[in-house]
Protein backbone atom coordinates (compact mmCIF):
# COMPACT_ATOMS: atom_id res chain seq x y z
CA UNK A 1 0.00 0.00 0.00
CA UNK A 2 1.39 3.39 -0.70
CA UNK A 3 1.20 5.64 1.82
CA UNK A 4 2.38 9.37 1.37
CA UNK A 5 2.47 11.63 4.53
CA UNK A 6 2.89 15.42 4.13
CA UNK A 7 4.22 17.86 6.96
CA UNK A 8 1.81 21.31 6.43
CA UNK A 9 2.18 24.58 8.41
CA UNK A 10 -1.09 23.75 10.59
CA UNK A 11 -1.26 19.71 9.52
CA UNK A 12 0.08 16.17 9.16
CA UNK A 13 -1.59 15.18 5.64
CA UNK A 14 -1.36 11.05 5.46
CA UNK A 15 -2.68 9.70 2.21
CA UNK A 16 -2.66 6.74 -0.06
CA UNK A 17 -4.63 4.21 -0.69
CA UNK A 18 -8.09 3.72 -0.02
CA UNK A 19 -7.57 0.39 2.06
CA UNK A 20 -5.19 -1.53 4.43
CA UNK A 21 -3.92 0.51 7.87
CA UNK A 22 -2.26 3.27 8.20
CA UNK A 23 -0.54 3.78 11.63
CA UNK A 24 0.88 7.07 13.24
CA UNK A 25 3.12 5.55 16.16
CA UNK A 26 6.24 6.80 18.39
CA UNK A 27 9.20 4.92 18.19
CA UNK A 28 8.60 4.03 21.92
CA UNK A 29 6.36 1.41 21.19
CA UNK A 30 5.72 0.35 25.01
CA UNK A 31 6.07 3.63 26.20
CA UNK A 32 2.88 6.33 25.94
CA UNK A 33 2.46 8.53 23.08
CA UNK A 34 0.71 11.70 23.18
CA UNK A 35 -0.62 13.62 20.44
CA UNK A 36 -0.99 16.91 21.43
CA UNK A 37 -3.63 20.01 19.85
CA UNK A 38 -2.57 23.01 21.24
CA UNK A 39 -5.72 25.30 20.79
CA UNK A 40 -8.54 24.71 22.26
CA UNK A 41 -10.53 24.31 19.17
CA UNK A 42 -8.46 21.88 17.69
CA UNK A 43 -10.46 18.81 16.04
CA UNK A 44 -9.41 15.07 15.39
CA UNK A 45 -11.34 14.17 12.50
CA UNK A 46 -11.70 10.67 11.45
CA UNK A 47 -12.71 10.72 7.77
CA UNK A 48 -14.53 7.65 7.22
CA UNK A 49 -16.97 6.11 9.38
CA UNK A 50 -15.22 3.04 10.44
CA UNK A 51 -12.63 4.88 12.02
CA UNK A 52 -11.37 3.69 14.85
CA UNK A 53 -10.21 4.97 18.17
CA UNK A 54 -8.83 2.14 20.63
CA UNK A 55 -8.13 1.84 24.12
CA UNK A 56 -7.42 5.37 24.71
CA UNK A 57 -7.84 7.93 27.46
CA UNK A 58 -9.70 11.23 26.17
CA UNK A 59 -9.07 13.44 28.84
CA UNK A 60 -11.16 17.06 28.99
CA UNK A 61 -12.27 15.80 25.69
CA UNK A 62 -15.39 17.32 23.46
CA UNK A 63 -17.61 15.05 21.31
CA UNK A 64 -19.79 16.34 18.21
CA UNK A 65 -21.90 14.49 16.40
CA UNK A 66 -23.23 11.05 16.97
CA UNK A 67 -20.69 8.52 19.25
CA UNK A 68 -18.90 5.78 17.18
CA UNK A 69 -20.48 6.58 13.48
CA UNK A 70 -22.27 9.40 11.86
CA UNK A 71 -25.20 7.05 11.97
CA UNK A 72 -26.46 4.88 14.68
CA UNK A 73 -24.75 1.45 14.11
CA UNK A 74 -23.96 -1.80 16.11
CA UNK A 75 -20.61 -1.10 18.01
CA UNK A 76 -19.59 -4.03 20.31
CA UNK A 77 -17.61 -3.59 23.60
CA UNK A 78 -16.70 0.06 23.10
CA UNK A 79 -15.49 1.86 26.38
CA UNK A 80 -15.11 5.48 26.66
CA UNK A 81 -12.62 6.08 29.97
CA UNK A 82 -12.78 9.97 30.41
CA UNK A 83 -11.08 11.96 33.29
CA UNK A 84 -12.28 15.42 33.78
CA UNK A 85 -15.10 16.79 31.69
CA UNK A 86 -16.09 14.84 28.84
CA UNK A 87 -18.89 16.76 27.16
CA UNK A 88 -20.67 15.53 24.35
CA UNK A 89 -22.67 18.38 22.25
CA UNK A 90 -25.42 18.03 19.62
CA UNK A 91 -28.04 15.42 19.58
CA UNK A 92 -26.17 12.29 20.73
CA UNK A 93 -27.62 8.67 20.06
CA UNK A 94 -26.12 5.27 21.27
CA UNK A 95 -27.67 1.77 19.44
CA UNK A 96 -26.58 -1.14 20.65
CA UNK A 97 -27.82 -4.88 19.71
CA UNK A 98 -26.84 -6.61 22.45
CA UNK A 99 -28.46 -9.78 23.95
CA UNK A 100 -25.99 -10.39 26.59
CA UNK A 101 -24.93 -7.29 27.90
CA UNK A 102 -26.13 -3.76 28.90
CA UNK A 103 -26.74 -1.23 26.49
CA UNK A 104 -25.30 1.77 28.66
CA UNK A 105 -22.47 0.47 31.28
CA UNK A 106 -21.49 3.40 33.59
CA UNK A 107 -18.67 2.39 35.94
CA UNK A 108 -17.55 5.25 38.63
CA UNK A 109 -14.40 4.47 40.15
CA UNK A 110 -14.47 7.68 42.59
CA UNK A 111 -16.64 8.56 45.06
CA UNK A 112 -18.96 11.14 43.21
CA UNK A 113 -22.34 10.41 41.46
CA UNK A 114 -22.75 8.10 38.87
CA UNK A 115 -25.10 9.48 36.56
CA UNK A 116 -26.35 13.35 37.18
CA UNK A 117 -28.74 14.98 35.14
CA UNK A 118 -29.39 18.25 34.95
CA UNK A 119 -31.89 21.04 33.14
CA UNK A 120 -30.68 24.09 31.55
CA UNK A 121 -29.82 25.12 35.44
CA UNK A 122 -25.90 24.45 36.20
CA UNK A 123 -25.36 23.50 38.30
CA UNK A 124 -29.32 22.34 39.26
CA UNK A 125 -30.33 21.91 42.35
CA UNK A 126 -33.80 19.15 41.64
CA UNK A 127 -31.43 16.81 39.09
CA UNK A 128 -32.05 13.15 38.38
CA UNK A 129 -28.95 11.39 40.28
CA UNK A 130 -27.45 8.06 40.63
CA UNK A 131 -24.71 7.81 43.46
CA UNK A 132 -21.89 5.88 43.81
CA UNK A 133 -23.96 3.23 45.76
CA UNK A 134 -26.89 3.10 43.70
CA UNK A 135 -29.01 5.40 44.89
CA UNK A 136 -31.77 6.89 42.47
CA UNK A 137 -32.64 10.88 43.54
CA UNK A 138 -35.06 12.53 41.51
CA UNK A 139 -35.31 16.40 42.56
CA UNK A 140 -32.15 15.88 45.19
CA UNK A 141 -28.39 15.63 44.85
CA UNK A 142 -28.36 13.63 47.61
CA UNK A 143 -30.55 10.69 47.51
CA UNK A 144 -30.41 8.44 50.80
CA UNK A 145 -32.33 5.44 50.36
CA UNK A 146 -33.01 3.62 47.06
CA UNK A 147 -35.29 5.78 45.44
CA UNK A 148 -35.48 9.13 47.10
CA UNK A 149 -37.84 11.69 45.30
CA UNK A 150 -38.27 15.12 46.26
CA UNK A 151 -41.55 16.61 45.09
CA UNK A 152 -44.60 15.09 43.00
CA UNK A 153 -44.60 11.19 41.82
CA UNK A 154 -47.45 10.26 39.72
CA UNK A 155 -48.14 6.07 38.66
CA UNK A 156 -50.19 6.41 35.63
CA UNK A 157 -51.68 2.96 34.59
CA UNK A 158 -49.80 0.88 36.55
CA UNK A 159 -49.40 -0.72 39.51
CA UNK A 160 -46.50 0.22 42.61
CA UNK A 161 -45.25 -2.60 44.40
CA UNK A 162 -43.40 -2.35 47.70
CA UNK A 163 -41.33 -5.75 48.35
CA UNK A 164 -40.36 -8.26 46.13
CA UNK A 165 -41.33 -11.69 48.20
CA UNK A 166 -42.72 -13.30 50.88
CA UNK A 167 -39.49 -12.50 53.40
CA UNK A 168 -40.07 -8.72 53.35
CA UNK A 169 -42.27 -6.47 55.23
CA UNK A 170 -43.06 -3.09 53.92
CA UNK A 171 -43.79 0.42 55.77
CA UNK A 172 -44.75 3.54 54.82
CA UNK A 173 -43.50 6.22 56.98
CA UNK A 174 -44.27 10.00 57.34
CA UNK A 175 -42.91 12.72 59.87
CA UNK A 176 -46.18 14.82 59.33
CA UNK A 177 -49.62 14.06 57.82
CA UNK A 178 -50.44 11.76 55.20
CA UNK A 179 -53.56 12.15 52.72
CA UNK A 180 -54.76 10.32 50.01
CA UNK A 181 -56.65 12.06 47.21
CA UNK A 182 -58.79 9.38 45.45
CA UNK A 183 -60.33 10.58 42.34
CA UNK A 184 -58.27 13.55 41.97
CA UNK A 185 -59.90 14.65 38.97
CA UNK A 186 -63.56 14.83 40.25
CA UNK A 187 -65.03 12.46 37.31
CA UNK A 188 -66.73 10.48 40.02
CA UNK A 189 -65.34 7.46 38.18
CA UNK A 190 -62.84 4.83 40.00
CA UNK A 191 -63.48 6.83 43.37
CA UNK A 192 -62.57 4.17 45.33
CA UNK A 193 -59.53 3.10 48.01
CA UNK A 194 -58.54 -0.78 48.37
CA UNK A 195 -56.77 -3.10 50.76
CA UNK A 196 -56.57 -6.62 49.87
CA UNK A 197 -53.93 -9.37 49.75
CA UNK A 198 -52.86 -11.34 46.48
CA UNK A 199 -54.60 -9.35 44.40
CA UNK A 200 -53.04 -8.49 40.03
CA UNK A 201 -54.23 -5.31 39.87
CA UNK A 202 -57.81 -4.58 40.60
CA UNK A 203 -59.05 -7.89 40.57
CA UNK A 204 -58.37 -11.83 42.02
CA UNK A 205 -56.91 -12.24 45.70
CA UNK A 206 -58.89 -11.25 48.85
CA UNK A 207 -60.46 -7.59 49.46
CA UNK A 208 -60.07 -6.84 52.88
CA UNK A 209 -61.03 -2.79 52.90
CA UNK A 210 -62.82 -0.89 50.50
CA UNK A 211 -63.47 2.89 51.11
CA UNK A 212 -66.03 3.89 48.00
CA UNK A 213 -67.83 7.64 47.89
CA UNK A 214 -67.13 7.93 50.95
CA UNK A 215 -68.55 4.38 52.48
CA UNK A 216 -66.25 2.23 54.46
CA UNK A 217 -66.63 -1.50 53.85
CA UNK A 218 -64.83 -4.39 55.73
CA UNK A 219 -65.10 -7.63 54.61
CA UNK A 220 -67.46 -6.01 51.62
CA UNK A 221 -66.75 -4.62 49.08
CA UNK A 222 -70.48 -3.30 48.56
CA UNK A 223 -71.08 -1.08 51.67
CA UNK A 224 -74.46 0.95 52.43
CA UNK A 225 -73.91 2.74 55.18
CA UNK A 226 -70.75 4.73 56.90
CA UNK A 227 -69.35 1.70 58.19
CA UNK A 228 -70.57 -2.35 56.90
CA UNK A 229 -68.36 -4.81 58.43
CA UNK A 230 -68.58 -8.51 57.32
CA UNK A 231 -68.02 -11.50 59.47
CA UNK A 232 -68.10 -15.38 58.65
CA UNK A 233 -69.20 -18.26 59.18
CA UNK A 234 -66.28 -18.41 61.82
CA UNK A 235 -65.52 -14.23 62.42
CA UNK A 236 -67.93 -12.21 64.03
CA UNK A 237 -68.31 -9.04 62.17
CA UNK A 238 -67.67 -6.47 64.77
CA UNK A 239 -66.50 -6.75 68.51
CA UNK A 240 -65.74 -3.75 70.60
CA UNK A 241 -65.04 -3.26 74.19
CA UNK A 242 -67.30 -0.28 74.19
CA UNK A 243 -69.26 1.96 71.93
CA UNK A 244 -70.65 5.59 72.27
CA UNK A 245 -74.19 6.23 71.07
CA UNK A 246 -75.19 9.82 70.59
CA UNK A 247 -77.84 11.10 72.51
CA UNK A 248 -80.17 14.47 71.41
CA UNK A 249 -81.42 15.73 75.39
CA UNK A 250 -83.93 18.50 74.40
CA UNK A 251 -85.55 20.71 76.42
CA UNK A 252 -89.41 19.76 75.18
CA UNK A 253 -92.65 18.36 76.23
CA UNK A 254 -93.57 15.46 74.56
CA UNK A 255 -96.88 15.95 72.68
CA UNK A 256 -98.86 15.39 69.21
CA UNK A 257 -96.85 14.07 66.18
CA UNK A 258 -92.88 13.40 67.48
CA UNK A 259 -90.37 13.08 64.22
CA UNK A 260 -87.29 10.34 64.89
CA UNK A 261 -84.56 11.11 63.11
CA UNK A 262 -82.79 7.98 63.36
CA UNK A 263 -79.48 8.94 61.56
CA UNK A 264 -79.25 11.65 64.34
CA UNK A 265 -79.43 10.08 67.63
CA UNK A 266 -79.68 6.08 69.44
CA UNK A 267 -81.13 8.34 72.25
CA UNK A 268 -84.15 11.09 72.20
CA UNK A 269 -84.79 12.51 75.61
CA UNK A 270 -87.17 14.57 76.27
CA UNK A 271 -86.83 16.50 79.79
CA UNK A 272 -89.86 18.80 80.13
CA UNK A 273 -93.14 17.50 81.27
CA UNK A 274 -95.40 16.10 78.54
CA UNK A 275 -98.45 18.16 77.68
CA UNK A 276 -100.55 15.12 75.52
CA UNK A 277 -100.11 11.88 74.23
CA UNK A 278 -98.21 11.60 71.47
CA UNK A 279 -97.15 10.49 68.23
CA UNK A 280 -93.53 9.07 67.39
CA UNK A 281 -93.14 9.07 63.66
CA UNK A 282 -89.63 6.75 62.49
CA UNK A 283 -87.46 8.36 59.19
CA UNK A 284 -83.91 8.61 58.32
CA UNK A 285 -84.02 12.17 58.30
CA UNK A 286 -86.25 14.98 56.93
CA UNK A 287 -84.92 14.63 54.00
CA UNK A 288 -84.68 10.92 53.58
CA UNK A 289 -87.19 8.03 54.33
CA UNK A 290 -86.20 5.09 57.08
CA UNK A 291 -87.28 2.97 54.05
CA UNK A 292 -84.55 4.55 51.51
CA UNK A 293 -81.23 3.69 54.49
CA UNK A 294 -82.79 0.33 55.32
CA UNK A 295 -82.38 -3.15 53.25
CA UNK A 296 -84.79 -5.71 53.53
CA UNK A 297 -83.78 -7.90 56.66
CA UNK A 298 -82.35 -5.01 58.51
CA UNK A 299 -83.41 -3.69 61.63
CA UNK A 300 -83.02 -0.53 63.68
CA UNK A 301 -83.04 0.22 67.58
CA UNK A 302 -84.06 3.69 69.30
CA UNK A 303 -85.13 4.67 72.61
CA UNK A 304 -87.21 7.67 73.51
CA UNK A 305 -87.45 8.68 76.98
CA UNK A 306 -90.44 11.09 78.05
CA UNK A 307 -90.91 12.95 80.87
CA UNK A 308 -94.06 13.17 82.85
CA UNK A 309 -94.91 15.57 85.75
CA UNK A 310 -98.39 14.79 88.08
CA UNK A 311 -99.95 14.32 84.66
CA UNK A 312 -99.16 11.49 83.02
CA UNK A 313 -99.33 10.82 79.10
CA UNK A 314 -98.16 8.02 76.61
CA UNK A 315 -97.14 6.52 72.90
CA UNK A 316 -100.61 6.36 71.92
CA UNK A 317 -99.26 5.63 67.75
CA UNK A 318 -96.23 4.85 65.65
CA UNK A 319 -95.40 5.72 62.25
CA UNK A 320 -92.40 5.23 59.90
CA UNK A 321 -92.20 7.29 57.14
CA UNK A 322 -95.65 9.04 58.04
CA UNK A 323 -97.28 5.57 57.54
CA UNK A 324 -99.11 4.02 60.27
CA UNK A 325 -97.82 0.55 62.17
CA UNK A 326 -99.26 -1.05 64.95
CA UNK A 327 -96.17 -2.12 67.02
CA UNK A 328 -95.93 -5.47 68.76
CA UNK A 329 -95.76 -4.57 72.13
CA UNK A 330 -94.25 -6.49 74.93
CA UNK A 331 -96.27 -8.62 77.23
CA UNK A 332 -98.73 -8.44 74.42
CA UNK A 333 -100.92 -5.29 75.19
CA UNK A 334 -100.15 -1.92 74.19
CA UNK A 335 -100.70 0.95 77.07
CA UNK A 336 -103.01 2.63 77.60
CA UNK A 337 -101.21 5.29 79.94
CA UNK A 338 -97.86 6.96 81.14
CA UNK A 339 -96.26 7.12 84.57
CA UNK A 340 -96.66 10.39 86.69
CA UNK A 341 -93.90 11.46 87.84
CA UNK A 342 -91.06 9.56 86.35
CA UNK A 343 -89.24 8.81 82.98
CA UNK A 344 -90.71 6.31 80.66
CA UNK A 345 -88.61 4.70 78.64
CA UNK A 346 -89.92 3.55 74.81
CA UNK A 347 -87.63 0.69 73.09
CA UNK A 348 -87.99 0.19 69.41
CA UNK A 349 -86.50 -2.30 67.39
CA UNK A 350 -87.87 -1.50 64.17
CA UNK A 351 -87.42 -4.06 61.31
CA UNK A 352 -87.80 -3.78 57.89
CA UNK A 353 -89.76 -7.06 55.90
CA UNK A 354 -90.30 -5.49 52.29
CA UNK A 355 -90.41 -2.61 50.50
CA UNK A 356 -91.67 0.59 52.84
CA UNK A 357 -93.03 -2.89 55.30
CA UNK A 358 -92.01 -2.64 58.62
CA UNK A 359 -92.62 -4.72 62.07
CA UNK A 360 -92.17 -2.55 65.10
CA UNK A 361 -91.46 -3.73 68.56
CA UNK A 362 -92.06 -2.17 71.43
CA UNK A 363 -91.82 -1.68 74.94
CA UNK A 364 -92.92 0.88 78.09
CA UNK A 365 -90.70 0.91 81.05
CA UNK A 366 -91.18 3.19 84.16
CA UNK A 367 -87.80 4.89 85.74
CA UNK A 368 -88.39 7.12 88.95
Amino acid sequence: MATTVTLKPNAIDISGSTSGTTTLQATAVAGTTTITLPAATDTLVGKATTDTLTNKTLTGAVMNGTLGATTPSTVAATTISASGTTTLSGNQIISVTDNSNAALHITQLGTGNALLVEDSTNPDSTPVVIDASGNVGIGTTSPAVKLDIVGNATVQNGIFTIGKDTVYDAFINTPESMYFNVDSDANSTGNRFVWGTDRAGTTGGTEWVRISAGLVGVGTASATSMLQTAGSSSVSAFKTPNIAEVNTISATAATGTINYDVTTQSVLYYTTNASGNFTVNFRGSSGTSLNTIMATGESISATFLVTNGSTAYYNSAVQVDGSSVTPKWQGGTAPTSGNASSIDSYTYVIIKTGSATFTVLASQTKFA
